[in-house]
């Protein structure tokens, strides 16, 4: 079964609020899967696993992971 995993704190090309959603296994999964995602864009870097939340939901809801507000 996957899980989805969200991620608001790497670094991105400007300094600007970031997200990714990531859906995976297990969180060391999907940390892998990040980086790799993240290399390819040119942004390498290594992510806390702890940096990585997951996605649970008990009732149908909504999370806005960027509102553009800075």
């Amino acid at each position: 079964m996957l899980r989805v995993f969200y991620c608001t704190s790497f670094k991105g090309f400007y300094p600007v609020g970031v997200s990714l959603i990531v859906a995976a296994a297990t969180r060391a999964k999907a940390k892998k899967l990040a980086e790799a995602e993240l290399a390819q864009r040119g942004l390498e870097q290594t992510l806390d696993i702890e940096d990585l939340h997951e996605f649970v939901p008990i009732t149908e809801n909504c999370q806005i992971l960027q509102d553009g507000d800075y």
